[in-house]
């Protein structure tokens, strides 16, 4: 089957390109270009990673960037659902086994054991009957018996009675309401670098040909938190990349380039995991 990787060796044979060349290229790891060839999405770092790699690779090999990241995106997609399909197989496979039904937990008693117990009980019943007629002697006991006083029955008034004291009910809590996000932007832009976590080259028009970066610095965030940089043009969104927050003090940026054909009104939108727009960077591509 014809996967990603397979495209993307495919592109760099007809080039002449080996793996070591097009690493220096992108000063990039080769080891990271071989696993994008073999379609290895588990050895690939963070999406805002690749999707700089990926631009990169694209005018490397003068291909449309746009269609190489939607085809990774897809072909990646597609590979984490089968690797989903086979573990839930998996788990189906050693699903434990069915709980017995109460027939089935009910004891089942042995006819011997029926017949041992008919007889015990039939014995007695036998030795009463001839006690009664004078067939058999009837057993004394060697124990003297003394006549028992009755005692007087105790009454007790409701008022003699102690109540118990009861355990007021516990208290319930009133339920919960969702946290709301709590991160917030307060510095952003786009520019055509970023050096040193600060952005360069800020401004709101931009050639074709040009890469552009929207970098924001995040408040409030934690650790593992997340926030999706969203691309548009003429408001149609053409690249969302998810990017990791990893303090409450959080500079970080994404990269688009600006092909030739792609002139006119873009924007950069920074939004929580909710959806809410954090901050947005409106720009002019010009021919």
């Amino acid at each position: 089957m014809d996967t990603f990787g397979d495209r993307l060796k495919s592109e760099r044979e007809d080039r002449g390109l080996s793996i070591q060349a097009v690493a220096e290229i992108l000063r990039v790891d080769h080891d990271r270009l071989r696993a994008l060839e073999r379609n290895d999405f588990d050895a690939l770092p963070d999406e805002a990673v690749m999707m700089d790699c990926l631009n990169a690779y694209a005018e490397c090999l003068q291909v449309d960037a746009d269609l190489m990241i939607e085809d990774y995106v897809r072909e990646r997609d597609q590979c984490l659902r089968r690797l989903e399909d086979v573990m839930v197989e998996q788990v189906a496979e050693t699903a434990p086994a069915a709980i017995p039904t109460e027939a089935e937990r009910r004891p089942r008693f042995s006819p011997w054991l029926v017949a041992l117990v008919v007889v015990g009980i039939a014995m007695p019943a036998a030795w009463w009957m001839l006690s009664r007629d004078g067939t058999a002697p009837r057993q004394e006991t060697s124990l003297a018996t003394a006549p028992v006083e009755p005692q007087p029955l105790s009454l007790k008034t409701p008022a003699d009675v102690a109540p118990t004291p009861m355990e007021p009910p516990a208290a319930q809590s009133a339920p919960t309401a969702p946290a709301r996000s709590l991160l917030s932007i307060t510095e952003y832009g786009v520019g055509t670098a970023v050096e040193n976590l600060h952005l360069v080259g800020q401004g709101d028009r931009f050639a074709e040909g040009t890469q552009v970066s929207f970098w924001t610095r995040v408040q409030g965030g934690t650790r593992g938190d997340r926030i999706d940089h969203v691309w548009l043009r003429e408001g149609v969104t053409v690249a969302r990349i998810s990017l990791e927050v990893g303090g409450s003090n959080w500079r970080t940026y994404s990269t688009k380039t600006l092909y030739v054909g792609v002139a006119g009104d873009w924007a950069g939108e920074a939004r929580d995991d909710a959806g809410r727009v954090l901050a947005r960077s409106e720009f002019v591509c010009v021919p």
